[in-house]
């Protein structure tokens, strides 16, 4: 397809390392274009352990972000915004299980990590004048690597609090402040 000119670059989605590693091998020893970026599912809160397991859906891990470091590969974040996770409307107080999307929040984020991380971004968010979803964004986008953020907005005042975060490049002090505090 790059080769005919239908498309300029190609991409993976869901796939593993060691899968993309072997396809670019492959597209490397015939003289064919490899992938440009991977996505998967990554942002700030900590998912719960064995959420979405069986299902295909990869998400960064140690490991991939470490191979993605070193290879430079980008990175195609979706669920960038955690579901509106750190948009001010969720809380470790929140527990409307009724609403389909508080309960799949719950499902995946809500933990005392999660949370802990949320009350770093309003911090940033706070000294920087912008808001927690918009510095969650550019955690992602302040990545040692090009990562291209997926977001999700529902309205044109969200969209326009998610296209902010173009406008924001963190410190590695920041991006550490906000992992681990």
């Amino acid at each position: 397809h790059i080769q005919a000119g239908r498309v300029r670059a190609i991409g993976a989605s869901n796939w593993t390392v060691q899968r993309i590693e072997k396809a670019n091998s492959w597209a490397k020893g015939r003289n064919l274009s490899g992938f440009c970026a991977s996505q998967i599912g990554w942002n700030l809160a900590v998912r719960n352990a064995g959420i979405d397991a069986g299902m295909g859906t990869l998400y960064m891990d140690e490991e991939t972000f470490a191979w993605h470091r070193a290879s430079g590969l980008a990175v195609t974040a979706f669920n960038a915004q955690a579901n509106g996770f750190f948009s001010g409307q969720y809380g470790p107080n929140v527990t409307d299980e009724s609403n389909g999307k508080v309960k799949a929040m719950m499902r995946r984020s809500y933990n005392p990590e999660s949370f802990a991380r949320l009350e770093r971004a309003e911090a940033v968010a706070k000294r920087r004048g912008c808001t927690a979803n918009q510095v969650a964004v550019a955690w992602l986008t302040s990545q040692p690597f090009l990562v291209v953020a997926i977001g999700a907005p529902k309205t044109t005042d969200q969209m326009e609090d998610t296209c902010g975060a173009g406008a924001i490049e963190l410190t590695a002090e920041e991006v550490g402040f906000l992992e681990r505090g």
